[in-house]
């Protein structure tokens, strides 16, 4: 038979697991209540033959240790039943051989129930391994999303090889006292944003799809935030490319958003468009100026 502690611990867990339905519940109970419930009552509840087995010793227990109230009478009746009382074994309603197939009954019961309980163990070990599982995919997808919607839907990745131009020097005017210079490589380190537009292409032949200019960088406004300004602060601005040619600003650059492009989306600049690229959010790639040098901002 199973030890008291383990009774009571097998006890504990059939009352909080319990099979028995609850009131307004609807659904029968699981797998798991009713093996812990068959094993509960295999080991801790007692059935009929345990009750008349305990009563019949503790019968012969009180008849082996009773004591007469009264003087004995010495008369050959008195004396022949006090001789049969002392000599006659104690009633028990189990024979040597019912004893035998009771103790085989009760080994019976503990291993089934100790096989059930076995069962319960893997079912737990296995839903632990079931809930392991789960939270590794969920803390994947958990990782694929964020770094999806960083991809996605926030700032602009730098993609693009541009270590041809990184260094490159380009002279900015106009923000401070004194003209400063800054690189493709210091701009690709700012928060950038991306502006895709339709490449003018003429006519399109049936199912030729436009080309898309892609340009990657710093916001005019994110660039001068940099130095406490904002585009209020100008009237117009004015970018210089390698060959001293220029291209001024003023409306587009109150109205438009401006990208100082350093990657034409994946790919690097092209030889005329490096080491900077102005584009114009929403306007055609003809309105978008390459091989900057220099920019000015006039007050």
């Amino acid at each position: 038979m199973a030890s008291k502690e383990t009774k009571d611990f097998y006890g504990r867990m059939q009352l909080k697991n319990g099979p028995e339905i609850a009131a307004g519940e609807k659904k029968p109970p699981s797998i798991r209540k009713q093996r812990l419930a068959r094993a509960y009552e295999l080991l801790v509840l007692k059935s009929d033959e345990d009750y008349l087995r305990e009563a019949g010793d503790a019968e012969a227990e009180k008849k082996k240790n009773a004591v007469p109230v009264s003087a004995p009478v010495h008369t050959e009746k008195a004396t022949e039943a006090v001789k049969t009382v002392g000599t006659e074994s104690p009633t028990n309603d189990f024979t040597p051989d019912d004893k035998t197939t009771e103790g085989s009954r009760l080994e019976e019961k503990d291993d089934e129930a100790h096989k059930i309980l076995g069962m319960l163990s893997e079912q737990e070990w296995r839903n632990k391994r079931r809930r392991r599982k789960w939270l590794t995919v969920g803390i994947i997808a958990a990782l694929i999303l964020v770094f999806a919607g960083r991809f996605l839907l926030g700032p602009a990745v730098l993609l693009a090889d541009i270590s041809t131009y990184e260094d490159v020097k380009i002279t900015v005017e106009g923000i401070e006292k004194k003209p400063f210079t800054i690189t493709p490589g210091e701009l690709a380190g700012m928060k950038k944003t991306s502006v895709k537009v339709d490449v003018f292409q003429g006519e399109l032949a049936e199912g030729e799809e436009p080309e898309l200019g892609k340009a990657v960088g710093p916001t005019l406004d994110t660039f001068l935030k940099k130095y406490g300004k904002t585009r209020d602060d100008f009237k117009s601005m004015r970018a210089y490319a390698e060959n001293e040619e220029s291209k001024a600003y003023v409306k587009t650059m109150k109205d438009k958003t401006l990208v100082l492009s350093v990657a034409n989306g994946r790919k690097p600049l092209g030889e005329k468009e490096a080491p900077l690229r102005i584009a114009v959010e929403g306007e055609s790639t003809d309105e978008w100026y390459g091989w900057v040098r220099k920019i000015v901002f006039v007050k």
